[in-house]
């Protein structure tokens, strides 16, 4: 498994299934709608998906919330980028972007566990949307990680 998640060469091999290839695309497009979101329509989806209300803010203290958020959200194209980029022409790296996407989201979570935020709803429709994704990320790096039935190295028995 090490072996797929760090490639020893780096090129366009993939050798895990092919619905893997297409979960990390439609992971990376998700990822990426959310990142732009976030980036133009910040107060929109603080108030509506994250269930974070800045009327209990002050002008000053929304305005930092809101320019964080946006700052958020453009680092949060890092990996959707990343992703466009393995899909093109870097397909052995597939695996470890599925990493890279699991540490992010299981990150997240875990920071938000240790520094709970205090949300309008108590279930906003990003964390249950997010939740998805992070199922998503780990079947496709089953996938990903995993040999397609038929395509192992057929090995000859032999007798001594």
């Amino acid at each position: 498994m090490f072996a797929r998640i760090f490639p020893k060469q780096i090129d366009n091999t993939y050798q895990g299934y092919k619905t893997a290839i297409v979960v990390l695309s439609v992971i990376a497009l998700v990822k990426a709608v959310q990142g732009v979101e976030s980036v133009i329509n910040t107060r929109n989806v603080l108030a509506n998906a994250d269930g974070i209300d800045l009327e209990r803010f002050s002008t000053s203290g929304a305005a930092t919330v809101v320019a964080l958020f946006a700052l958020l959200g453009l680092n949060g194209l890092v990996l959707p980028l990343q992703s466009l980029i393995v899909l093109i022409r870097y397909r052995a790296m597939i695996p470890l972007m599925f990493v890279f996407f699991l540490t992010v989201q299981i990150g997240s979570r875990t920071l938000l566990l240790l520094n709970p935020i205090e949300r309008s709803t108590t279930m906003p429709i990003g964390f249950v949307v997010n939740l998805v994704i992070l199922v998503t990320t780990l079947i496709g790096f089953a996938l990903a990680v995993s040999t397609p039935r038929g395509s192992g190295i057929k090995r000859r028995l032999t007798r001594d």
